[in-house]
């Protein structure tokens, strides 16, 4: 915290990965690219795997900062993943390494009489050569008196020439569940029939029972 009373507080995290990437040989078909009428290009190259196992190490980084103020809440939060950049290829001769993933999210809550809250929500991604900008807001409809669901949020965003994503979820005290829905409008779906994608994710809270918790608006990565 920054404060005395904890209004203002601001965290930090680390986090070391250790992966194994393993490729079946036996499910990959291989052969010439060369026939009785020369090259053939719509044949596969005959080029085999030559490190079927590939065992990388890498890490991530984020801060975040939260401000709680009588009528407004203010959360600012940054993260960076694949610092290490390993290299995965499967190739002796070539390197392929994982390229630096960069998200930037900033929220901002109205809070009404009653406990309703209002929330207005940004995220910046960039990884490789896509950028991706996702805006949207989220209202959260206090339940009064003493149930074990105590808040219901609805809302959507719309990430920047790529999709709109319906969000749903209910709240309790210690847990949450929620649910996005991605309609992709992007030009994707020129190859695809059907290219959508959805998530349900479940948060539970831990800390003192004394202390009331507060449900963060944001633990999806729209």
């Amino acid at each position: 915290a920054l404060d005395r009373e904890g209004k203002q507080t601001f965290g930090g995290g680390l986090m070391a990965t250790y992966g194994s990437r393993l490729f079946d040989q036996s499910k990959f078909l291989y052969q010439s690219q060369f026939g009785s009428f020369g090259f053939i290009r719509s044949i596969a190259a005959n080029d085999p795997i030559q490190l079927p196992q590939r065992n990388y190490f890498d890490v991530a980084a984020g801060v975040h900062y939260r401000s709680i103020g009588k009528k407004w809440d203010v959360n600012l939060g940054a993260s960076a993943y694949h610092l290490a950049q390993p290299d995965i290829s499967a190739y002796d001769q070539a390197a392929f390494s994982l390229r630096l993933r960069l998200n930037l999210q900033a929220s901002l809550a109205k809070k009404y009489k009653g406990g309703d809250e209002l929330h207005f929500t940004s995220l910046y991604s960039s990884y490789g050569y896509t950028d991706l900008v996702t805006i949207g807001g989220i209202y959260k409809y206090k339940i009064q008196g003493d149930h074990a669901i105590s808040r219901l949020n609805g809302g959507a965003m719309y990430r920047i020439g790529d999709s709109y994503i319906a969000y749903a979820a209910v709240e309790a005290q210690r847990w949450s569940v929620g649910f996005t829905y991605d309609f992709i409008r992007s030009d994707v779906r020129t190859y695809y029939n059907s290219v959508q994608s959805m998530e349900i994710a479940f948060s539970y809270f831990m800390g003192s029972k004394k202390k009331p918790f507060k449900v963060p608006a944001q633990h999806f990565y729209y």
